[in-house]
């Protein structure tokens, strides 16, 4: 009876144990340095589309990333950000663009659901130039403008097979354009993939 009992004490440590030993190899809480990049679609939040015959507020967004992941459930992560244009136009009379390029600088806090499933939720800051193009009556001119400004957002991440996964991601960046060409509030929504070393 007591050999029984030993050997079901020492069964039961060794799945415990490999158990933890394979959760504490999952890339979800892993450190590393990842690289990654995202498609999706943007939206110009105070782009105001009501008074203007021919108007899209959305534009496909372009997004190149690389992170580090320094603690279970802390990255740092810089991202370039195209957020593609918005434009409106009346025909033979009036055309114009807005075109957004970013720089950002996030901190991640996450947590891993599973060995293989992340939720996050990020905050910080990004610099960005818009362009802002015009035509009217045949005269065409454009303007440039830089400014810095908060951002959050959050997303879910699944690695998919070893160190390659794939992240959902929606996030916000507050006021952005200045100058004459005015403010916006800006979302994206993206889908990616990123490569873990």
């Amino acid at each position: 009876m007591a050999n029984k009992n030993i050997k079901a004490a020492v069964l039961a440590i060794g799945l415990s144990t490999g158990a933890g030993l394979t959760y504490a190899q999952a890339p979800t809480i892993d450190k590393g340095l990842y690289i990654g990049g995202a498609l999706g679609q943007s939206e110009a939040k105070e782009y105001d589309c009501s008074a203007r015959p021919q108007c899209e507020n959305r534009g496909t967004v372009g997004r190149a990333f690389v992170g580090y992941q320094f603690a279970r459930h802390w990255s740092v992560e810089l991202a370039y950000v195209d957020l593609g244009q918005v434009d409106a136009a009346a025909p033979g009379t009036f055309n114009e663009s807005i075109k957004v390029r970013l720089g950002e600088a996030s901190i991640l806090a996450s947590y891993p659901a599973t060995a293989k499933l992340l939720i996050y939720g990020k905050g910080g800051v990004y610099y960005a130039g818009t362009t802002h193009d015009t035509t009217v009556s045949g005269v065409s001119s454009r303007q440039h403008e830089t400014n810095g400004g908060p951002l959050w957002g959050g997303g879910v991440q699944y690695f998919i097979t070893g160190g390659l996964a794939v992240r959902g991601e929606a996030t916000r960046y507050m006021k952005l354009g200045g100058g004459n060409i005015g403010d916006s509030d800006y979302n994206a929504y993206t889908i990616g993939a990123l490569w873990k070393f």
